[in-house]
């Protein structure tokens, strides 16, 4: 879905944008020795890009996960899933996606 992707393009640029701005906020700080003030936004500025790439990579990790379902489909054409592979698959692909 086109509108789904920018959407989510959308997300990550604006937590990228703001951990910038928050670190260029603690160097600031950081200019006027308010030592801990500056420590906090630096620790924002870090939390902002990482909880920014964990999405990004969340999104990449669902669209592994379905091309991997699609390939086991593909090769599976009779019992697609069957028994214990099922299971293994969920479990591998719940693992991969369960990032926040």
């Amino acid at each position: 879905n086109l509108t789904m992707k920018n959407s989510q393009d959308d997300y990550i640029k604006y937590r990228f944008e703001r951990a910038w701005k928050t670190f260029e906020d603690a160097k600031s700080l950081a200019n006027l020795e308010s030592w801990n003030s500056s420590m906090n936004r630096l620790y924002y500025a870090c939390f902002y890009a990482l909880r920014s790439t964990l999405y990004a990579l969340r999104s990449t990790l669902y669209a592994l996960r379905s091309t991997l379902y699609a390939h086991t489909l593909l090769i599976n054409e009779k019992e697609p899933l069957a028994g214990s592979d099922s299971i293994n698959f969920v479990l591998i692909s719940s693992s991969l996606c369960s990032v926040p």
